[in-house]
């Protein structure tokens, strides 16, 4: 079975799975200039985010949603490479620890 560069564990059809930051109203940020700077108290760790990753970041701590339904929801819809980068803000924050992901 061919595995997902997003996750190890995860079998490459990603699209299918589910997101969830579960720990995300513990973290505490503060907006600087351009970037949101957030920190992850579990890790311990610190996180420079911008502000699309942090408004996808939002929308996973407050439900789950798919790849599809967060290109809907954050208004990319008529973005033509959406899709890449929806998938490049879940692969960092994935890597980060911020966010899980949940089998259909």
């Amino acid at each position: 079975m061919t595995r997902s560069p997003l996750s190890p564990n995860l079998p490459l059809n990603v699209r299918e799975y589910y997101w969830f930051a579960p720990h995300f109203y513990t973290y505490s940020w503060k907006q600087y200039q351009d970037a949101l700077i957030l920190l992850h108290p579990l890790s311990a760790k610190t996180h420079i985010l911008n502000e699309l990753a942090f408004e996808l970041l939002q929308e996973l701590g407050k439900k789950s949603a798919t790849r599809q339904e967060l290109i809907v929801t954050l208004g990319l819809e008529e973005e033509d490479q959406a899709e890449q980068i929806i998938h490049h803000i879940l692969s960092q924050l994935d890597q980060s620890g911020l966010i899980v992901p949940i089998p259909p």
